[in-house]
């Protein structure tokens, strides 16, 4: 979306543009709904876009009847009557809040375009969830995101507002709270520890867990070895991403199943990758249990943001760890 600075406002044409291409991208009606939601508040910070716009959008974007917009036109009122003193000072607060507001603007939106161009190509035609976003965690999020510069975290605040307006609910107000307060290094050990993050799909829990270093003796792994020193788990865990301390996690590796051979399948996720274990009569009688650190459930949701980049050899060790620990074989 243009800014002009010799009018000191947004391009309506390329608004217009904007509106547009929401309003074109073929999405169930649920999501679509979010997505207008979402565009509101980031660009105008209105929540309830009134449904004139949504069937006519030019129209009523000039339309003064709400409420907010009415508040609005008040302050500007106020603040024009200060204005008229013209002193130095008041100049110089004049030109501090216009570029500070400017500048948060110019995030939000970019922000909403990043979303927009991920929801327009993911070809989404059905939705399994019919909530409607939250008007708090909207507001919540516009105030947030405006004060990320940084052009990489406003990528992954497009990717979360993205998630939220295709299923409601995926991410937490704490989530997004911590995600705020990352900055670039915590982001940096974060994405590491999201390369070494591993997944069990067969136990009962939606949380993924890092590796302790001592593992029974047994080809011990270090993760230090792979750039993420104790130091640095220590970072991410003061800030809500991982507990503080190892937990002993007793998986379903050893369940062998005479009868249904399908059931001996094992499937595990380390870093980006899947891999996929067989159990066998080796395997039977075995109780599994693992040294682990476990992410959160802010950690957890935010490794959806934070795409893992393959770590060959890490994996290839922990394979060889499974293995040899479980009695499996990889298929």
């Amino acid at each position: 979306m243009a800014y002009n600075e010799n009018e000191d406002t947004f391009n309506q044409t390329d608004l217009n543009k904007i509106i547009a291409q929401v309003d074109g991208i073929p999405l169930p009606t649920e999501v679509k709904k979010n997505l207008w939601k979402a565009f509101g508040q980031l660009v105008y910070g209105i929540i309830d876009i009134p449904l004139a716009w949504l069937e006519k959008f030019p129209a009523s974007i000039r339309n003064k009847t709400n409420s907010s917009l009415q508040m609005e036109e008040l302050s500007l009122q106020i603040a024009k009557e200060e204005l008229k003193k013209d002193n130095e000072f008041i100049s110089r607060t004049k030109v501090y809040h216009f570029n500070k507001l400017k500048n948060r603007q110019k995030i939000r939106e970019n922000i909403f375009n990043h979303s927009l161009a991920d929801i327009e190509n993911s070809n989404l035609k059905t939705v399994d969830n019919k909530k409607e976003i939250k008007n708090d965690w909207l507001i919540e999020f516009a105030n947030r995101a405006e004060l990320k510069s940084d052009e990489g975290f406003q990528i992954v605040l497009s990717k979360m507002l993205t998630g939220e307006i295709k299923r409601p609910g995926t991410f937490s107000l704490q989530t997004l709270h911590i995600l705020s307060l990352m900055d670039s290094e915590i982001a940096q050990i974060f994405q590491i520890a999201s390369n070494l993050s591993v997944y069990f799909f067969n136990e009962k829990t939606d949380r993924s867990y890092l590796f302790f270093e001592h593992l029974d003796g047994i080809s011990p792994i270090s993760l230090q070895d792979y750039e993420l020193s104790a130091e640095s788990i220590t970072k991410i865990s003061e800030l809500g991403l991982i507990h503080q301390r190892e937990v002993t996690l007793r998986t379903r590796f050893y369940n062998y199943d005479k009868v249904n051979e399908e059931n001996n399948t094992y499937k595990v996720r380390i870093g980006e990758h899947l891999y996929h274990f067989i159990k066998t009569k080796n395997s039977e009688n075995k109780e599994t249990y693992f040294k682990v650190i476990q992410f959160t459930k802010a950690g957890s949701e935010l490794l959806s943001l934070f795409k893992p980049i393959s770590n060959l050899e890490f994996e290839q060790e922990l394979i060889n760890y499974f293995i040899k620990k479980t009695g499996s074989i990889l298929k």
